[in-house]
């Protein structure tokens, strides 16, 4: 046997895939991106670091922190603010979330989605960003629990 090569080859392909998942994992999930998100942040920094701690050289440390702070002055001034894909942003929110509420109809006396607005639904999900579809999905939530508890 090769040890570079795979034992096996699979292919798996899905259009879509519900999961359910209790509020305790959601947390999880959650906490796990911002562990990610701030690795990216420190790793993108870490150039920039002291090799010695704080107690040993505070100059040293002052500046590590300016540093990072003008550097990344320096690589938001390529970073432009548009407008346009905010106000683009703005105007999907409100839709996204109509639609992802009549996925919930019998409960909430809404016409049921058609084909045509699964469609849109999963391509307003790639449009839109991670955060706003959580979001935009818990308010949902919540609102369809104060249903089923009226009902």
């Amino acid at each position: 046997p090769d040890k570079h090569r795979p034992k096996y080859d699979a292919s798996l392909e899905m259009n879509r895939v519900n999961i359910k998942v209790e509020k305790r994992q959601y947390r999880d999930v959650v906490r796990t991106l911002d562990f990610f998100g701030n690795f990216e942040r420190m790793s993108r920094y870490n150039q920039f670091r002291p090799k010695v701690s704080v107690l040993a050289d505070p100059r040293a440390w002052w500046a590590f922190a300016i540093t990072c702070v003008t550097w990344e002055r320096s690589q938001a001034v390529g970073a432009r603010f548009d407008r346009k894909k905010l106000f683009r942003l703005m105007l999907l929110f409100p839709r996204y979330a109509r639609l992802y509420k009549r996925r919930f109809a019998p409960l909430l006396s809404l016409p049921p989605l058609s084909e045509e607005d699964e469609t849109a639904v999963r391509s307003l999900e790639d449009q839109l960003p991670i955060e706003a579809i959580a979001a935009t999905r818990e308010a949902v939530h919540r609102v369809v629990r104060k249903a089923e508890a009226t009902a």
